[in-house]
């Protein structure tokens, strides 16, 4: 048994009649892949009615569509909705509530919360919490939480698992841990199609998408004395480009494993007028979440996200700057 709270969650599961399964707002493939293996082993295993759901404030990403049950994902208005027709709310890969309904009116539902989540950050807002920082993702604990079931995982769940697996751990690139290997390995061996994965999340961008990673180099800068480097772009560029969604977290991640001499990075994009997002990644041990939550964000010691809201470009920029310095010189090697 890998965690005690699966026989607690798996009763949950067995009593209820609907549940309600979220992905957190700008969902990445982890949260993606997490909520639909969910969905996919809920209704076909255990014959369950199962919803779920996105906040309609959140663009759902084409690349990651092939998921299967990709299209059971609605798009929902949260200060709308109502979470009494479920007796069962599982949510996984989210740390916070904000992170779920991106709107401070919503307040948190009567209805039973399950919370899976590898955030050191989580703040534990479900009736049942499993979460464990030391996982690469949300989608490998589901794994995990699936084999204390004894369940039995189709292709179309492993392929789920692993897309959260491969893309959370930067494709292996921010782990050391030799089990997650272990656990792709048997997923693979579970049918999960790792070829299709690697060509829908890493081989089809847009020809738009890499002239817009060609805007974040040419803005490229760094600083010197606290080894960090930043790149920053405003509406009007973002715009320009067709609001390429994740674009700024996958710069981040291949700039941010590439250059030496740097302890982090951050790139940023401003997706609409006064809302700036945040992409942060490091490369030795320092910590970029603290830079996040500080910012309102949160994720991870290697790669983290926040986003500033309410001021202009520059002036989001320069808190930005201002946050990450406070921080870079307080862990100044």
């Amino acid at each position: 048994m890998y965690y005690k709270e699966s026989k607690i969650i798996l009763i949950k599961i067995k009593k209820a009649k609907r549940i309600l399964i979220n992905c957190h707002r700008s969902p990445d493939p982890d949260s993606y892949g997490s909520s639909l293996a969910l969905y996919t082993m809920l209704t076909h295993e255990f014959g369950k009615e199962v919803g779920v759901v996105c906040t309609s404030n959140s663009q759902l990403s084409k690349e990651a569509s092939f998921l299967p049950n990709f299209k059971v994902i609605k798009s929902v208005d949260y200060s709308k909705f109502d979470f009494a027709k479920y007796d069962l709310f599982i949510s996984p890969d989210s740390s916070n509530w904000q992170q779920i309904v991106d709107d401070k009116t919503v307040e948190l539902p009567k209805t039973s919360i399950i919370v899976i989540d590898h955030h050191s950050t989580n703040e534990k807002f479900g009736s049942i919490n499993l979460v464990d920082a030391k996982k690469s993702s949300c989608a490998e604990i589901i794994y995990l939480v699936f084999n204390d079931w004894k369940a039995k995982m189709s292709a179309d769940v492993a392929t789920c698992l692993l897309a959260g697996i491969i893309s959370d751990t930067g494709y292996f690139q921010f782990t050391n841990n030799a089990k997650i290997f272990v656990h792709a390995g048997e997923l693979i061996e579970l049918g999960a199609r790792k070829g299709e994965i690697t060509d829908k999340l890493f081989r089809s961008k847009r020809f738009e998408d890499v002239k817009f990673w060609g805007e974040f180099l040419v803005n490229l800068k760094k600083d010197d004395t606290l080894k960090f480097f930043y790149s920053a772009i405003p509406f009007e560029i973002y715009k320009r480009y067709g609001k390429p969604s994740k674009i700024a977290s996958e710069v981040a991640t291949m700039i941010g494993s590439s250059m030496r001499d740097l302890r982090f990075g951050m790139i940023m994009s401003e997706t609409e007028r006064r809302v700036l997002h945040i992409s942060l990644r490091s490369k030795d041990d320092f910590d970029v979440s603290k830079i996040a939550a500080a910012l309102g964000g949160g994720g991870h010691v290697h790669a983290s996200g926040a986003k500033v809201e309410g001021l202009p470009f520059d002036e989001a920029v320069q808190k930005v700057l201002q946050t990450a310095r406070k921080f870079a010189k307080e862990n100044a090697k």
